[in-house]
């Protein structure tokens, strides 16, 4: 049996087989040789660990890791007050998005996101609602549900759909508000990405819907630190609206003034949430878009995203 050795030259590592099992080879006895094993040269070094990585060149890299934006992961949000919930945890919400798509596999709307989108209420949830009665008046005569959670990133929205909440359903419209809660933490291009990620992921899981990408709105003023962000990822989102399967909704429309302060009237004091009348611009905008989406066509028939009508094996 061989044990290999290393050697360290410029360009990277390569091998040295000629070593004994019992030690580092011997020198032959004989003149001038004392017969016993010499000590290995400095220059050989013992076989790197498995798990470590050795380039062969300087210019090699190690793979970059995902950003975290892209990588599903449940949350482990289990604040219920805070989040609006009036019992249990996260993975409670996440359980009951799961039974209401296993109760109603013919919902033609869902409305998915973060604490903004929870805010609307809504049949078949306990949650709180900041919309009131609004729900009834935007979506009451629509198969709609609300799929919003308090607190949700990218990376959470990427867990649910990958773990249940489009199992048992197709709708014909998917709204979509995502990527506030990552401001504070990632970048605009990883937010963007994760964003991304979350369209790719409804085109298979959802082929039939439509999907009505909504900007994020942030901050007080202009000049307010976070608006910088909100408004790269909001340039990346609109790049995103092919206007067929993708359509945006910019809510800075309604809920940013010409002299780029918040509108106080529609937004709550954090600049982030939403007010009743927030949540009334909100629906002015999005209904008539859901109600052209769903008209039907003169075959009678609702029209379609240019997507397949049956859901592909996943």
């Amino acid at each position: 049996m061989m044990r290999h050795g290393f050697v360290r030259r410029a360009g990277g590592w390569f091998t040295v087989v000629a070593l004994a099992t019992a030690g580092w080879a011997q020198t032959p006895a004989g003149r001038g040789s004392t017969g016993k094993a010499t000590s290995p040269p400095s220059r050989i070094r013992p076989a790197p660990p498995a798990t470590a990585t050795h380039p062969t060149s300087r210019n090699a890299r190690s793979p970059r890791r995902l950003p975290a934006t892209l990588v599903p992961v449940s949350s482990n949000e289990n604040r219920a007050g805070p989040a609006g919930w009036r019992k249990g945890t996260w993975m409670d919400q996440h359980s009951s998005i799961n039974r209401i798509g296993q109760e109603h596999p013919d919902l033609q709307v869902v409305l998915l996101g973060d604490s903004i989108t929870q805010g609307w209420g809504g049949p078949w949830r306990s949650i709180g609602s900041s919309a009131g009665a609004l729900w009834d008046e935007f979506f009451g005569d629509l198969h709609a549900a609300n799929f919003g959670i308090s607190g949700d990133r990218t990376q959470h929205i990427l867990w649910r759909i990958d773990h249940g909440n489009f199992d048992h359903i197709d709708p014909r419209v998917i709204v979509l508000l995502i990527g506030t809660n990552n401001l504070p933490h990632d970048s605009a291009a990883d937010i963007a990405a994760g964003i991304r990620a979350i369209l790719d992921r409804l085109a298979r899981k959802a082929p039939s819907a439509t999907i009505l990408l909504c900007t994020i709105e942030r901050g007080k003023t202009a000049d307010d630190p976070v608006r910088e962000k909100v408004n790269a990822v909001n340039r990346a989102i609109r790049h995103m609206a092919d206007g067929k399967r993708v359509r945006l909704v910019d809510l800075a429309k309604r809920f940013i003034r010409p002299d780029g302060t918040a509108d106080p009237k529609l937004m709550r004091g954090d600049y982030i949430h939403f007010k009743k009348a927030g949540f009334r611009a909100w629906g002015k905008m999005i209904r008539p878009m859901i109600d052209e989406i769903l008209q039907p066509t003169p075959t009678g028939r609702p029209q379609t995203s240019e997507r397949r009508s049956t859901r592909p094996a996943d």
